[in-house]
């Protein structure tokens, strides 16, 4: 399920690090425990598994604030609207879309650190349709789209630009991995992959130059990932895990976020 937040802005003074990723990742946290410390414990601790690798199946967009109501001065962001939206998409259950819309419902959001307390009230919440039914689709990324290869530390992490040699296979497999640790735990009874091979092509490029967002300074932990339009075949279930879940690595904190902009038809 996907769904915007409209954030209202309660601080007379809005001063936002222009790495705030964590922040909104450690509010959704702190919202969900509140609603559900179990669910929230099963999250942070175990998340979904596959083999060796963890998933927690949420991701969400960057902030969006009006150009002409902010202003970028080095490391920060001076916010003018008085309301700003953030989209926020989770790989859920039927039966678990009412509790996590709930979730957000009257609450605020807080990012403050050593510079700044900003705050924004939760006014709106709306939920945005997507349906699948085509499995080939075109996605273009909303938040930038890490793929690498993972090192013993995060810090000795390769990150790849969708035109590396490498960078399909292991799109491909991450994604795969995602599928696998939801229905394994889900849905065991899907099918694995109705027949279709999936494959995936880079289109173009809406950024000149790879984002780099810091996520952990002291310990210097960076993600460095692109924004681009690409064609993803797949069984729609698959390609579902990726759209609501997040596409690649560091999607819990605000990576691999993506919209639909156009289904392609098979023949």
């Amino acid at each position: 399920m996907r769904l915007r937040l409209t954030l209202r802005r309660i601080s007379k003074v809005c001063n936002l690090p222009i790495n705030y990723q964590s922040y909104i990742a450690a509010n959704i946290y702190r919202l969900i425990e509140e609603s559900s410390p179990a669910y929230a414990a099963f999250l942070h601790n175990e998340g979904y598994k596959e083999k060796n690798k963890r998933f927690k199946h949420f991701t969400f967009g960057q902030l969006q604030i009006p150009k002409k109501l902010r202003e970028i001065e080095r490391d920060r962001i001076l916010v003018k609207a008085d309301k700003i939206s953030l989209e926020v998409s989770f790989l859920a259950t039927k039966a678990s879309e009412n509790f996590i819309t709930g979730v957000f419902q009257k609450q605020t959001i807080t990012i403050t650190d050593k510079y700044a307390h900003n705050e924004f009230a939760i006014d709106k919440i709306e939920m945005i349709k997507v349906a699948f039914e085509e499995e080939t689709v075109i996605l273009r990324t909303l938040s930038p789209l890490v793929i690498g290869s993972q090192g013993k530390q995060e810090t000795n992490s390769t990150y790849l630009s969708p035109l590396d040699n490498n960078y399909e296979t292991i799109f491909l497999s991450n994604l795969q991995s995602k599928y696998q640790s939801y229905v394994t735990q889900i849905s065991p009874s899907t099918p694995a992959s109705n027949g279709v091979t999936p494959k995936f092509e880079f289109l173009k490029f809406n950024h000149d130059k790879p984002k780099l967002v810091t996520i952990k300074p002291k310990q210097n932990i960076k993600f460095k990932g692109y924004l681009f339009d690409f064609r993803l075949t797949a069984p729609i279930e698959m390609i579902k895990v990726g759209f609501f879940g997040g596409f690649g690595r560091g999607c819990s904190y605000g990576m691999g976020m993506t919209k639909l902009i156009e289904k392609v038809t098979s023949n």
